[in-house]
């Protein structure tokens, strides 16, 4: 039996088949099917990543989790995932991928809550990844990014703000480049360097820019007095080039709704003054085109609420779908990617209290195929 997220929407104008906004634009809402296999796994989840660990072709996912082994599921190409035989630490707090050593295969680089961890996985083939005796300070989170332009990733550890040079071969040293504490790093002004972005609670978010020698100089504040810690993924949400922002409440003791920083291309960022209610706690965000209509649409999920499916309507503004994706709560670290190899995007929730992680399929492309 096909199981369906069948949601009403909260504004419904024109035909049954979607929403209209303004005289011309028709936004279809997506179907989604719930997976039926169980996937069972840690609990504590904190960090999530996607690729294809064994070059098959479809997409795999790594679970950072804190109180018990991170887990590799290896996608089938359908969707359908399994554990894999690999025993990674536990104690980990969050998660990147990327070609670390630059032999063509994917890496695994690890944030973990204490120094005696090693959080480097070197890609050996066929799923067997080793770790390497290199160490790093307790961290929150992890990024990897070609912070010097050269052709190779290197790791910016999130609690501390340090930053660690790639020699090239997956050997890292640390860099004595000042990074802004608590930096999410992303180009923002289109030059091929990645610039710093900071939210600082009862502040704003500030945005200094890669000057490619020295660090970072202090570039634009967008003020927000209400602001708290917060998650953020990064798209062109207007479709003008450049890469937008959407934040989410990233705590569990004060409530904020999720908002769109609009960019104009030179990373000085524009409140687009839109609300996407309700509040979360414990938010995550994950972009991608869930409707098939070239524009980028949102997922944002809530520890103790389903994760809210949000449409974009041109232009970066967006509408409430109504549609809720996850009955259970606990969602955290939302993956927005194509599963099972259809062409759409579909999402995987990560379910940090449970350990009963979802897979909801997209079913946009069935659709249309059906017409």
């Amino acid at each position: 039996m096909r199981m369906w997220s069948l949601a009403l929407p909260l504004l419904l104008i024109g035909s049954v088949s979607g929403w209209m906004v303004g005289p011309q634009k028709e936004i279809r809402p997506p179907v989604f099917e719930k997976s039926l296999q169980h996937i069972r796994g840690a609990s504590g989840i904190w960090g999530s990543a996607a690729a294809d660990l064994d070059a098959d072709g479809d997409l795999d996912i790594v679970l950072a989790a804190l109180t018990a082994n991170a887990l590799v599921l290896v996608n089938d190409g359908k969707g359908r995932f399994a554990e894999s035989a690999q025993r990674i630490s536990t104690e980990m707090h969050d998660i990147a991928i990327g070609d670390l050593d630059r032999d063509g295969d994917l890496d695994l680089f690890f944030a973990p809550i204490r120094r005696q961890i090693q959080p480097v996985y070197i890609n050996q083939g066929r799923l067997r990844f080793e770790n390497t005796p290199f160490l790093v300070d307790n961290s929150e989170s992890v990024q990897l990014v070609d912070i010097e332009n050269d052709g190779d990733l290197d790791a910016y550890l999130g609690k501390g703000s340090v930053l660690f040079l790639n020699d090239g071969r997956g050997g890292f040293a640390e860099s004595s480049l000042p990074v802004p504490d608590y930096s999410v790093l992303v180009d923002l002004n289109r030059d091929g360097f990645a610039d710093a972005l900071i939210a600082a609670p009862g502040q704003g978010f500030a945005v200094s820019l890669n000057d490619k020698k020295r660090g970072f100089i202090e570039h634009h504040l967008t003020p927000n007095d209400a602001l708290v810690i917060c998650d953020f993924d990064f798209a062109d949400l207007d479709n003008d080039g450049d890469l937008d922002v959407i934040f989410a409440n990233a705590l569990d003791t004060r409530d904020l709704a999720s908002g769109i920083l609009l960019n104009d291309g030179s990373g000085r960022l524009t409140d687009s003054g839109q609300r996407l209610s309700p509040p979360v706690s414990y938010g995550s965000v994950g972009t991608g085109d869930l409707n098939g209509d070239g524009f980028v649409d949102l997922v944002i999920t809530d520890y103790e609420r389903p994760a809210q499916i949000w449409l974009n309507a041109g232009k970066g503004s967006f509408i409430a779908s109504g549609i809720r994706l996850g009955a259970e709560s606990g969602s955290t670290n939302v993956l927005v990617r194509d599963l099972d190899g259809d062409g759409d995007a579909d999402v995987f929730l990560p379910n940090r209290r449970t350990g009963k992680h979802e897979v909801w399929f997209n079913q946009i492309k069935e659709k249309e195929g059906s017409l």
